[in-house]
Parts: C-alpha cells; sequence; structure tokens
C-alpha cells in the first residue's frame, strides 16, 4: 500500500530566481528502484547522458545502439563540459580500445556518424548509410529509427578491430 511522504527542505539563503531540481526513485518493498529504475548516482556519466539523449526520443532506438555497441566492446563517453556550470552537449562518442586514438563513432537524438576516414570504405553500401566526403565533413551518417538499428550496428560490426 502505498503513503504519503512529507519532505521538508531548509534551502538557506539561496538567491532569487535560482532553480532547484528534486529527484526521487520509487522504492518497492525491498528497497530496490521501483520499474528497474536506478537512482541517478548509480549511472554512469554515459548512462547518464544516454538517459538524458532517450528524454528527448528514440528511447528504445537509443537504447538497443548503446547495448549493441558495448556487446560489441566499444566504450561510450559523454562529451567534456567547457564552461563551469553548463550542461554536456546531448551526445555520446565512442572509442575502440582494440584501435586506440580518437572516437569512432558518435551520436546524438537523432543521428549516429562513423567519422574516421579509414571507416569510410567499408562502410559504403551499408543499406541506411549516406557518405559525406567534403573540406569540412567526413562521415557516414545514419538517421537513427527503430528500421535503422540493425544497420547501424551492421556498420559498427562491418568496423570493429
Amino acid at each position: 500500500m502505498a503513503e504519503d511522504r512529507h519532505v521538508h527542505i531548509y534551502l538557506g539563503d539561496i538567491p532569487p530566481g535560482t532553480h532547484v531540481h528534486i529527484h526521487a526513485t520509487g522504492m518497492d518493498e525491498t528497497g530496490n528502484a521501483a520499474d528497474g529504475a536506478l537512482p541517478a548516482s548509480a549511472l554512469s556519466p554515459a548512462e547518464a547522458m544516454l538517459d538524458r539523449l532517450k528524454g528527448y526520443g528514440h528511447g528504445a532506438s537509443l537504447q538497443a545502439i548503446y547495448d549493441g555497441l558495448v556487446e560489441l566492446g566499444y566504450q561510450p563517453g559523454p562529451p567534456a563540459v567547457r564552461r563551469p556550470g553548463k550542461q554536456p552537449e546531448p551526445y555520446l562518442s565512442w572509442t575502440d580500445p582494440v584501435r586506440g586514438g580518437p572516437t569512432v563513432i558518435r551520436f546524438d537524438t537523432t543521428n549516429l556518424w562513423f567519422i574516421r576516414r579509414e571507416d569510410l570504405d567499408p562502410l559504403v553500401g551499408v543499406p541506411g548509410g549516406r557518405t559525406t566526403l567534403d573540406d569540412r565533413r567526413h562521415n557516414v551518417h545514419f538517421a537513427i529509427s527503430d528500421h535503422n538499428v540493425s544497420n547501424i550496428l551492421q556498420a559498427a560490426r562491418i568496423i570493429k578491430h
């Protein structure tokens, strides 16, 4: 049976206009997070970014891509915050620890890019992908959608070392 709880928090002398956010995760009778939810403190920075991205849409597709890339051995990382007090930009970068070096894959809420120049030729012809080569950009781009998840993971397998 659900019970009412009252929480009184003294915030001290915070300046007018300050935004305060309080997040509460429901717990079941055993003390575990209800509905499989994890408290924010239990999430890695990459998982926290994934949750943020999923909030914008394409949640099931983003989760499937995330899980598939982790299973293949890629490592996710959120962007660094460059200005104090600012949230990180909403995307995840992926490295291949076997290859070393810079980012291999990047995705945001609606798009995924394979961004290393040496990966472009092997990915030509993967269904759902579009290659961009110009003076400023070079990548193979996929729109994130339910029907493109398998194509994205196929492409990730092709370039995995």
